[in-house]
């Protein structure tokens, strides 16, 4: 059985977990019970797949063997489908949908978007993402352009929608402090949700994967420090 904590050690990287109401992440809290209990991460082949792993009983399995190089993913709101980003030989890069089950992945966005920051909205329609000009466009599922949304703001990227999918959350990128703000679609107008900072500043460089599940009030995230140590060194002939 693989376990949470135990995944790297099996070769498994970027696990996003599917079902479970009270799990932190930007896609997995508008699951129904119904769901199976399953992550899906990346394992370290040349290029990267998706793999689907358990946290009970149960054998992983690889769902994509392709020449993709697949960087992130997550799963849909019906948890039958992933989204994730990749790039295929000679091309950049972009997201792709594909079911769980098999077959071939879908291009949701043109090339050129990034793969770190993306979300889809809870009725599973509609993907927000950073395009290749360095600001947030939502784009359909089922392919299209992408349309710039009213208030969201030059660097800012999205964490996730609204439960309601009237309102897109979004941050602000390095340096902390970290502003995540709730943005009305319809009317542009905006409101501060969080401002996150970790305790301790020193050798920070900044703050990198963000959850957020607002309706639950909860969110978790990563950062990095570089930490050192200066000597002195005196009597050097």
């Amino acid at each position: 059985m693989l376990d949470r904590l135990d995944l790297r050690a099996h070769g498994f990287d970027g696990v996003h977990w599917a079902a479970g109401a009270a799990r932190i992440g930007d896609d997995a809290v508008h699951l129904g019970e119904d769901v199976a209990d399953l992550g899906v991460c990346l394992d370290h082949g040349a290029p990267a797949q998706l793999v689907l792993v358990p946290t009970g009983s149960g054998e992983s399995r690889r769902i994509t063997n392709d020449a993709i190089n697949h960087v992130s993913a997550k799963f849909l709101p019906d948890g039958r489908r992933v989204v994730f980003a990749g790039t295929e030989p000679g091309q950049g890069l972009r997201i792709y949908a594909q079911d769980v089950e098999g077959g071939k992945p879908r291009a949701v966005t043109p090339e050129g978007v990034e793969s770190s920051s993306y979300a889809v909205s809870s009725d599973g329609k509609r993907l927000a993402a950073v395009s290749r000009d360095g600001r947030t466009a939502i784009y359909p599922m089922e392919g299209g352009a992408g349309e710039a949304p009213h208030g969201v703001e030059a660097g800012e990227v999205p964490v996730c929608w609204s439960r309601d999918g009237r309102s897109l959350y979004v941050r602000t990128l390095n340096p902390p402090p970290i502003r995540i703000s709730r943005v009305d679609l319809s009317t542009g107008a905006r409101e501060l949700w969080k401002e996150i900072i970790p305790s301790d500043t020193s050798g920070l460089v900044g703050v990198f994967h963000l959850y957020a599940v607002p309706e639950a009030g909860a969110y978790a995230y990563s950062y990095g420090r570089v930490l050192s140590e200066l000597y002195l060194a005196e009597g050097i002939e």
